[in-house]
């Protein structure tokens, strides 16, 4: 299976806020088949319950409850890790891509587990484009899309779009 970083922002377009994306779905689709599996750094969490509370306030939560909102997102990833790249390298990683903290902490856990990345900001996007992130498979095959981003050399687009089904 393939490790995919999965972002906050990108998570709630999972049925969360009223903010769909097709590229998330056919992402879970593929968790859901056993291709991928998704895992995201310890302020993941927090995060998702602030992005849940906004969506609330500014009334964007398609769900009924947060409640609901909390066992999606406890069903949403594989793994949680539970401390933090360092903080050198999380600061690093920031000052390079002109990231905030937390943006380069998931930069950071794909780094360190050799995970795509599935960023919802630009600025996270372009920073997937390191020479040490792995490439996605490339299929031809109809099938669900997933929107990651791996490295595409200099010059290249940040983001690509892997046709699924992804490698076992």
């Amino acid at each position: 299976m393939t490790p995919v970083v999965l972002d906050a922002s990108y998570a709630l377009t999972l049925g969360v806020l009223n903010e769909y994306s097709a590229d998330a779905e056919a992402l879970l689709t593929e968790r859901m088949l056993g291709r991928v599996f998704l895992v995201v750094p310890p302020h993941w969490r927090l995060e998702m319950l602030n992005g849940i509370l906004q969506g609330k306030r500014s009334g964007r939560l398609l769900l009924q409850s947060e409640d609901e909102a909390k066992e999606i997102m406890d069903a949403s990833v594989d793994r949680e890790f539970a401390h933090q790249a360092p903080d050198a390298d999380i600061l690093a990683l920031a000052a390079r891509h002109s990231l905030t903290a937390y943006d380069a902490a998931y930069l950071a856990l794909a780094l360190q587990e050799k995970a795509l990345l599935a960023p919802a900001d630009r600025a996270l996007a372009a920073a997937a484009q390191q020479p040490q992130l792995p490439r996605p498979p490339r299929r031809r095959r109809a099938g669900p899309r997933a929107r990651v981003c791996p490295p595409r050399g200099p010059g290249g687009m940040a983001c690509a779009v892997a046709q699924g089904p992804f490698p076992a």
